[in-house]
């Protein structure tokens, strides 16, 4: 995250966690209260913090480096522009999303109009489309009033802000290369007349890819379909983008949700994800994205979702305050995710969730205090909790679940306190404990087919004795052969 975030009472209280997942022989490990109410002060001092951000300029400073320098000069206007049959635009986008509210979208557009404005070819930088879209009655007081197309092989090079006016249906639709480096994109005006609930959105197809620097991207997204979700990118087809696409250091308020789908290498770093009303970032089929240094603050569903089959995810250094649902959920084959240097605090259901997702390492993790488990393991393999602390579960601190016969599953120098009960399974297979620390974890400690094991947990709180816990599995030709490697899992 941002360096003024570094030195805020959060990245202090994430020192203060590490320090007292095990407290050396004879120190007592920091109360459970007294760390829970250290976060919930880290939460309010972020949320005065990120209420005060309204400008990219801010962006640019709190991320104190290279950025803060005046953004290259974009390349001298040479678009062509032309009006186009929307239609054409929305049957390119439902070859690789689906038609769900494409009719929304037609009916957002006022009197029946069918266009959009379309950046043929060349480079255009916002000031030559807003003179473009000007002279063709295209743009009020409220920004743009028409879609606006970025065709494969055109650029659109952003510095300013670029409004897109709710109540005309605007919208942005990218085939070709982004550049937002130290401006905005954002949803403005009143509600729709023919579909109150739409709003504009920020989609990248096919060959697109974009680059978002220092940038605030602004009340956007409406509908279920991943294509309207705020700001969405999709990789489809047989050909790929020749460029990465990444977000760095940027806000993100009110988007209803931040959506990859198939993407290679996507880069998520250093930014700020405020009052997503959805998912505030979900990745799907996508292979090795980073997610770093993020904040995500108040979001109505999952702060991040990694599902069907994106592999090899990369997270680590972020804090999750008060997810809508489960702070981070990784699932559907979304095999070797790594999680490291994490901060989970109350979200509504679940900390942190792994479902049938392969070699996932997790690693200096905090789940504080969420609605329901703070750790939910099913159908993993090759799965390690390390070096972690689960307080104040207001459910199980660990669950495990239908886990494959023959499965082992590591704990290794954790912290279990403060939880309804420290660890509930359900055919777990096998666990292996090493080091962890259950001393502030009474009255509950076993629920499940392993509370036969009570008395052996309890005699070796402090895990100084390496310990293993067996109860029965699932049938392990129940689910596909194990597909991570040694490799990913090291």
């Amino acid at each position: 995250m941002s360096r003024d975030l570094r030195s805020s009472s959060a990245f202090r209280a994430s020192l203060l966690l590490a320090s007292a997942c095990l407290a050396p022989s004879g120190i007592l490990a920091e109360p459970v209260e007294q760390i829970l109410s250290q976060a919930r002060a880290d939460y309010e001092d972020h949320a005065i913090q990120v209420a005060g951000i309204v400008s990219p300029e801010q962006m640019l400073a709190r991320a104190g480096h290279a950025l803060a320098a005046p953004p290259p000069q974009a390349a001298a206007p040479s678009a062509e522009f032309d009006l186009i049959d929307l239609r054409f635009i929305l049957i390119e986008m439902a070859r690789a999303t689906g038609t769900n509210d494409q009719l929304s979208v037609l009916r957002a557009q006022p009197q029946g109009r069918l266009k959009a404005l379309s950046i043929q070819k060349g480079d255009a930088d916002l000031s030559t489309v807003i003179k473009t879209a000007t002279d063709m009655g295209f743009y009020g007081a409220d920004g743009l009033t028409i879609p606006l197309v970025i065709q494969a092989g055109a650029r659109l090079t952003i510095a300013d802000t670029l409004m897109l006016d709710r109540a005309s249906g605007a919208f942005l639709i990218n085939f070709g290369r982004m550049e937002v480096v130290g401006g905005s994109i954002i949803g403005t005006g009143t509600e729709n007349a023919n579909i109150p609930e739409f709003r504009p959105f920020f989609t990248t197809l096919g060959t697109g890819s974009f680059d978002v620097r220092g940038a605030v991207i602004q009340s956007l997204g409406f509908g279920s379909a991943p294509a309207f979700s705020g700001f969405a990118a999709i990789e489809a087809g047989l050909y790929r983008p020749e460029d990465v696409s990444s977000i760095q250091d940027t806000l993100l308020r009110d988007v209803m949700s931040t959506q990859f789908d198939g993407l290679q290498s996507p880069k998520i770093v250093g930014s700020i994800f405020d009052h997503s009303s959805g998912n505030a970032l979900e990745l799907r089929q996508t292979q090795n994205a980073q997610v770093s240094q993020n904040l995500f603050i108040n979001s109505g569903g999952d702060a991040l979702r990694i599902t069907h089959g994106s592999v090899g995810t990369r997270v680590n250094d972020i804090e999750i305050y008060e997810a809508g649902l489960n702070g981070i959920r990784v699932n559907i084959s979304s095999h070797a995710t790594r999680l490291d240097d994490v901060t989970i605090w109350n979200a509504a259901k679940i900390g942190l969730s792994v479902d049938r997702s392969d070699c996932v390492a997790i690693s200096h993790v905090s789940v504080l205090f969420p609605g329901q488990k703070g750790v939910s393991l099913r159908r993993t393999r090759a799965t390690q909790l390390t070096d972690s602390s689960v307080l104040g579960s207001r459910n199980a601190g660990l669950f495990v679940a239908e886990q494959p016969d023959g499965t082992v599953l590591t704990l290794a120098r954790n912290r279990i306190a403060g939880n309804r009960v420290g660890i509930s399974t359900a055919a777990p297979a096998e666990i292996h404990l090493d080091a962890n620390d259950f001393s502030q974890q009474f009255p509950r400690f076993l629920k499940g087919d392993l509370s036969g094991s009570i008395a052996t947990l309890t005699a070796n709180l402090t895990g100084s004795a390496p310990l293993v816990l067996q109860a029965g599995g699932t049938d392990p030709n129940l689910v596909p052969p194990i597909t991570c490697t040694q490799a990913e899992e090291s």
